[in-house]
C-alpha cells in the first residue's frame, strides 16, 4: 500500500492478519486501516520513492499499449473500408465520395506512422539506450491515444450509416457489425488519461 512518510509517498508491504489491518471482500477488495504501525522492514523500496518502483517498466508499458491501439486501429480501419466499399447510398457506394477516401487514406497514414513510432521506441528499448527508449516511448504514449482518438472518430463516421438508429437504405441494406464495437469503444479509457 501506499502512504504518506516524512519523506513523501512511500510503499509498504502489508501482510495479511497485520494488527490494525483488515481485508473484506463485497465482490471488491477493500483493505481498511486503524491504528495501523508496521516496522521499517516493511518499506518497500526506498522512503519516499513510491513513485519511482514502477518508472522503470513504464516505458515497455508504453510501447506494449501503443501496439495494442495500432491493433485496433486496424481492426477500425478493415470495418470502416469494408463497409465503404459494401455501402451504397444515392446510387453509388461510399467508397466513391471524396470525403470518405480522404478519412480511410489518413487513417492508413495516421497508423502506419504510429507503428513506426512504436517499431522505433522497441528497438531503442531492446538496444538498451534507456533515456533515449524512455523519451521514444513518451512519444509512443501520447501519439498512439491520439491516433486511437481519431481513428474511432474518423470510422464512426463512415459507419454512421450503420448504427443503431439510422435507417437502412432502401434497397434493403442493413446495419454492418459496428453495433458492439461501438458499446466496447465507450469502456476504453481515452488513452492519454491512462496513467502508468
Amino acid at each position: 500500500m501506499y502512504a504518506r512518510a516524512p519523506q513523501g509517498l512511500t510503499a509498504f508491504l502489508i501482510e495479511p492478519g497485520h494488527p490494525g489491518a483488515s481485508i473484506s471482500t463485497n465482490g471488491r477488495l477493500v483493505l481498511s486501516l486503524a491504528d495501523c504501525r508496521v516496522p521499517a522492514s516493511s518499506i518497500l523500496g526506498e522512503p519516499g520513492g513510491a513513485l519511482l518502483l514502477g518508472a522503470e517498466n513504464a516505458p515497455r508499458a508504453w510501447i506494449q499499449t501503443g501496439a495494442r491501439y495500432i491493433g485496433i486501429a486496424g481492426r477500425l480501419l478493415e470495418m470502416a473500408s469494408e463497409h465503404a466499399r459494401d455501402w451504397v447510398s444515392l446510387g453509388a457506394p461510399l467508397s466513391a465520395r471524396p470525403a470518405i477516401q480522404r478519412m480511410i487514406a489518413d487513417l492508413q497514414v495516421d497508423i502506419e506512422s504510429t507503428r513506426w513510432m512504436v517499431y522505433h521506441a522497441a528497438w531503442l528499448a531492446d538496444s538498451g539506450k534507456k533515456s533515449e527508449s524512455r523519451h521514444a516511448a513518451a512519444q509512443v504514449r501520447l501519439a498512439s491515444g491520439e491516433m486511437l482518438k481519431r481513428s474511432i472518430d474518423r470510422a464512426t463516421m463512415i459507419l454512421r450509416p450503420a448504427l443503431p438508429g439510422h435507417r437502412a437504405q432502401p434497397d434493403g441494406q442493413k446495419p454492418g457489425p459496428f453495433d458492439a464495437w461501438k458499446y466496447q469503444w465507450k469502456m476504453l479509457a481515452w488513452p492519454s488519461q491512462l496513467n502508468y
